[in-house]
């Protein structure tokens, strides 16, 4: 019989009660959550997955460590915490932090100094007059434009070296560096070079013998490394005919070195989570306190979970280095998340409680795995999310006039990690992002959701908790929304916003239609005996910069919209960015045509104002082009 995820959070929570207090784990009540959550996502939930594992850890070892479901499918492989090995993903990233926090607390970086300086030649180029410090790498605040193009390769032989991949693809500085939170893997990857150039040694090497051998994480590598003796799971997608059967995901490598490609297995991660508790420096007599692992420098897990962004003081998230940080009651946790086609994984640490799991699955429907299982081992042994709590009238008059309007608060806003500066912003046209729209009073509506006023600039849905803060820009019209404190959006301006640019670019669409209804009639009058031969590229020059922007448009979008792009664009993508270049030839003949037409007073005055506003609708067109990055673009 199926059973939903609901009845079972509900049956948790009634046969516990809802304590004041937090439980303390141990390796039954863990075995317990962990045995029904992972049963219903791979027997009985609607998007199941064929398995996962789970380690969970305190400063004094695993508490408790269970694989589930299979590995690999066609082996007919089971999990297993100590012989699986999984796709770390992001979860790189804290190993990453790791290795410049050791460098940091040795003195040999300066985390608030310019990160070129550590860069070996390396540029990176803000035109915002602030430069780019590790920091602001680590932390998702460099204010890079994000692109996913050419960040993987499809063999382990074409991964390039850290070095020249960067000198190729660091993109610029597109906002002030310090100014927003946005998801930044080629950021982190920048930093793992600053480890190259400082410690005079590669990445991997240093990781290698600066954190995982002083771990005895022995069975934690890179994606190009061998583990023998063990097995690398597999990754599965739903087949595209037959959503109830599992198809293995080919295999591909990240370029992004530092940022991702890492591989673990759950038994090891169990005793990164044991060093992370043993570290990190909590109050006098709370378990954990006071242990520090050899190999380890003290200061070093401290400095990665002291929170160093915090866009909204009023919610409980911010980042350390690396590491998002949530604050629960009087307790903060630590989490980072990872994914890849058919892989995921999730690693929390609580270090004022001594606890800690990681969890790893491999099917991209594993989301959903995290989301509950993480909240339901949080709820149970952490505590609830501190949320703001409501307004109340001595609240509302201190905020005086820094409060926002919700009705200017109105409007489409953009994803961050949403590359403006390439062919990928097409990718998404026209999507808006997030549309917020005003309520009734001092209410926001989001997809159909009620978010109220809990302080100035900062809205929560009480059902779900999910919060929404607005910051940057003029008093009143802030430049940022921030969702959950982990995703952040632009608002747009007026002419990118939905409500006109799609109107915009159907009349220009339709006018380059319309032009090619003439040659069409002169076609059929040909075919009849009835007309003259075909005209010469001066008398259709409109006609041939109108078809070949039409051509254009369709073929771009399958391009930009390509999951291949994230290898590099191909020859033949490459070819179809140039039409609207070549397409400027005719278009230069047709503006010639227009202006001597009415020069000379040629043709009805009825054609010439068709061949303006045809022309008008070109230069419509090369403006969506450009504002879409489809002129001039990088890869």
């Amino acid at each position: 019989m199926k059973t939903s995820l609901a009845a079972i959070l509900l049956a948790a929570v009634l046969f516990h009660g809802l304590p004041s207090e937090a439980e303390t784990p141990d390796s039954s009540s863990v075995a317990s959550l962990a045995d029904s959550l992972f049963r219903y996502w791979i027997e009985d939930a609607p998007t199941p997955i064929p398995g996962g594992v789970v380690v969970v850890a305190n400063a004094g070892g695993i508490l408790f460590s269970r694989g589930y479901g299979m590995a690999d499918i066609e082996r007919e492989e089971p999990f297993d915490p100590v012989l699986t090995v999984v796709r770390l993903a992001s979860v790189t990233k804290i190993f990453t932090a790791m290795a410049v926090a050791q460098l940091a607390v040795g003195g040999a970086v300066d985390l608030d100094e310019p990160a070129e300086n550590h860069l070996a030649g390396l540029r990176i180029h803000s035109p915002t007059g602030v430069d780019v410090t590790p920091r602001h790498l680590l932390t998702h605040t460099a204010g890079f434009d994000e692109s996913m193009i050419g960040l993987k390769s499809r063999h382990a032989r074409d991964i390039p070296p850290l070095a020249d991949f960067l000198a190729g693809c660091i993109p610029p500085v597109v906002r002030e560096p310090g100014t927003a939170f946005c998801y930044s893997g080629i950021g982190v990857s920048i930093a793992a070079r600053i480890v190259e150039t400082v410690s005079g040694e590669p990445y991997e090497a240093y990781v290698r013998e600066r954190i995982l051998d002083p771990l005895g994480m022995g069975d934690t590598g890179f994606e190009t490394n061998e583990f023998p003796g063990k097995l690398l799971m597999g990754q599965y997608e739903y087949s595209s005919d037959d959503a109830a059967r599992f198809v293995r995901v080919e295999k591909d490598f990240v370029n992004i070195r530092g940022s991702a490609g890492m591989r673990s297995t759950a038994a090891d991660m169990g005793r990164f989570i044991g060093m992370m508790l043993g570290e990190a420096t909590v109050p006098a007599g709370t378990a954990g306190a006071g242990i520090v692992p050899d190999g380890i420098a003290p200061g070093v897990v401290d400095l990665m979970l002291t929170p160093n962004v915090v866009s909204c003081p009023g919610l409980p998230r911010s980042m350390g280095l690396a590491w998002h940080l949530e604050r629960r009651g009087e307790t903060v946790v630590a989490y980072h998340a990872g994914g890849n086609r058919g892989a995921g994984c999730f690693v929390c640490v609580a270090p004022s409680l001594d606890v800690g799991f990681f969890v790893a699955w491999n099917h991209d429907a594993g989301g959903g795995l995290q989301r509950s299982f993480a909240d339901a081992f949080l709820d149970r042994f952490v505590g609830p999310v501190c949320l703001p709590e409501p307004e109340t009238p001595a609240s509302i008059a201190a905020q005086g006039s820094s409060a926002p309007d919700p009705r200017r608060l109105a409007g489409s806003w953009r994803y961050l990690p949403h590359s403006q500066e390439t062919v990928e912003k097409f990718a998404r046209f026209p999507d808006g992002g997030l549309a917020i729209a005003a309520g009734t009073g001092d209410t926001l509506l989001v997809g159909g959701r009620v978010f109220t006023k809990r302080g100035a600039g900062i809205f929560v849905h009480p059902p779900t908790g999910e919060s929404l803060c607005f910051f940057g820009g003029d008093t009143g019209r802030p430049a940022y929304v921030s969702w959950n404190g982990l995703h952040t959006f632009r608002r747009l301006p007026w002419y990118e916003e939905p409500s006109f640019t799609v109107p915009f670019l159907v009349v220009c669409v339709s006018l380059l239609v319309s032009i090619l209804v003439r040659p069409v009639a002169e076609s059929v009058m040909r075919l009849a005996g009835r007309g003259t031969g075909p005209a010469g590229l001066e008398k259709s020059a409109g006609e041939t910069t109108a078809a070949m922007l039409l051509v254009f448009l369709p073929l771009a979008r399958a391009g930009a919209r390509s999951a291949g792009l994230v290898f590099g664009p191909s020859p033949a993508f490459a070819a179809v960015m140039a039409i609207p270049i070549l397409a400027l030839l005719p278009a230069s003949l047709f503006a010639w045509r227009v202006v001597d037409a009415w020069r000379s007073g040629r043709g009805s005055l009825a054609g010439r104002i068709h061949q303006s506003v045809v022309f008008a609708g070109i230069l419509g067109c090369y403006w969506i082009f450009h504002a879409q990055r489809l002129l001039g673009w990088r890869w």
